[in-house]
C-alpha cells in the first residue's frame, strides 16, 4: 500500500472531530434534565487515577483506527462508520433526553486530581446518556477482535485499554452505570448493523463506484 493511499484513507478520520463539533452545542442545561443515578452508582468510589485511561481514550481511538486502516480496510471503514453513526445517534438522544451526573468535590492537589478538575472544567456534566467514551470504546473493542489474526498482542492491548476507558467513566464520576450500559448497547448494535450492511453491499457487488476498491478485500487477506 502506498503512503499516499494510506494517508488518504486515514483522512476519513477527520469526520470524527467534525461531527464532534455538535457535542459542545448540546452540553448544557436545557431546562429539562434527568438523572439516571442508582443506589449502586452512589456507593462506587471516586478514583482519580482513572483519569489516565480516560484521557488516553483519544490516543487509543487514533491508534486503533490507524491499525485497522493498515491491516484491514474493510474493518476500518466499518468501524469509522459505526463511530460516526454512534455519535449522531447519541447527539439525538442528548437533544431529546438530556441527563446529568452529580460530581464529587475534589480535594487534594496531586496530578490526578488536577487533571480531573481540568476535565470537569471543560466538560459540563451533561450529555451523559449514552456515554460517548463507552460507545466508541466498545466499537473499537469489537473491531479489535477481528485483528487477532495480525497480532494477538496489539489486539489484546487495545481491548485492555478500551476496558480501562470504560471503567474510567464510572470511577471518575463522569457517567452512571446506565450511561455505560446504553453506550455498550448502542455501540454494539450499530457495529453489528454496519457489518450487516457491508456484507449486503459486498454480496451484491455494488461497491465499485460507492466505496474505495480496497474496501472489498476479504478480512485477513490483502
Amino acid at each position: 500500500m502506498g503512503t499516499q493511499v494510506f494517508l488518504k484513507r486515514l483522512s476519513w478520520m477527520l469526520l470524527i472531530p467534525l461531527v464532534g463539533l455538535i457535542y459542545a452545542q448540546l452540553n448544557y442545561n436545557n431546562g429539562n434534565v434527568h438523572s439516571l443515578m442508582t443506589a449502586l452508582d452512589r456507593i462506587i468510589p471516586f478514583i482519580p487515577y482513572f483519569v489516565v485511561p480516560y484521557v488516553a481514550w483519544y490516543g487509543v481511538l487514533f491508534f486503533s483506527l490507524t491499525w485497522f486502516a493498515y491491516k484491514n480496510d474493510r474493518l476500518y471503514y466499518r468501524s469509522l462508520a459505526s463511530l460516526v453513526l454512534g455519535m449522531a445517534v447519541s447527539y439525538l438522544i442528548f437533544f431529546v433526553f438530556q441527563t446529568t451526573v452529580p460530581r464529587p468535590v475534589i480535594e487534594g492537589h496531586n496530578l490526578f486530581n488536577q487533571l480531573t478538575k481540568i476535565i470537569y472544567a471543560i466538560d459540563n456534566p451533561y450529555n451523559a446518556f449514552p456515554s460517548l467514551h463507552v460507545l466508541t470504546s466498545y466499537i473499537i473493542y469489537l473491531g479489535s477482535q477481528e485483528t487477532k489474526i495480525y497480532s494477538r498482542f496489539i489486539s489484546r492491548a487495545i481491548q485492555i485499554m478500551t476496558i480501562l476507558v470504560i471503567l474510567s467513566t464510572i470511577f471518575l464520576k463522569q457517567h452512571t452505570l446506565l450511561d455505560v450500559a446504553g453506550g455498550i448497547f448502542i455501540g454494539g448494535t450499530i457495529f453489528n448493523v454496519t457489518g450487516y450492511v457491508v456484507d449486503i453491499i459486498l454480496s451484491y457487488d455494488i461497491s465499485i463506484n460507492l466505496l474505495p476498491k480496497s474496501f472489498k478485500h476479504i478480512p485477513g487477506k490483502r
